[in-house]
């Protein structure tokens, strides 16, 4: 049987790499902070629906599309909705049509609850051993 191609706002996308590649491109054209702009924006819209989550993700409204920071050093896609609320959420979730493993939820819940921690232990790190530059080169050549 061959696989129905996935359609966004009129734009058809034979395979998923190819929509995958789609929308990473598309939030890699913009900075943390940025609002995307009008045509990406209705594109996120469709998107968006196709969310396993897509209610709770737009609430009472998008008001706006932009990139950012996550919680780990990456960036994505975020929500602010009509209310002045926000949430991230992950195209490649909605393009998979498919939430998390539990696996992958018990990871985020046990990173997630040592993250403050991780935090402070590396910042006392670097506090007792970086030089003024805030670099450990001279550590790094004493412990191995």
């Amino acid at each position: 049987m061959a696989r129905q191609p996935i359609v966004l706002n009129g734009k058809e996308f034979k395979f998923q790499k190819n929509i995958k590649e789609y929308f990473k491109q598309m939030l890699e054209r913009y900075r943390n902070g940025q609002t995307v702009d009008s045509d990406d924006h209705e594109m996120l819209l469709a998107l968006i629906d196709r969310h396993p989550k897509a209610n709770k993700k737009i609430g009472c409204g998008v008001k706006r599309f932009y990139k950012d920071r996550t919680d780990m050093p990456t960036s994505c896609f975020w929500i602010e909705r009509e209310d002045g609320s926000k949430t991230d959420f992950s195209y490649l979730t909605a393009i998979n049509v498919k939430g998390k493993s539990l696996y992958q939820e018990f990871f985020e819940a046990c990173r997630n609850a040592v993250q403050d921690d991780l935090k402070k232990i590396k910042e006392q790190f670097f506090d007792k051993y970086a030089d003024e530059t805030g670099k450990l080169a001279k550590l790094a050549t004493q412990l191995f």
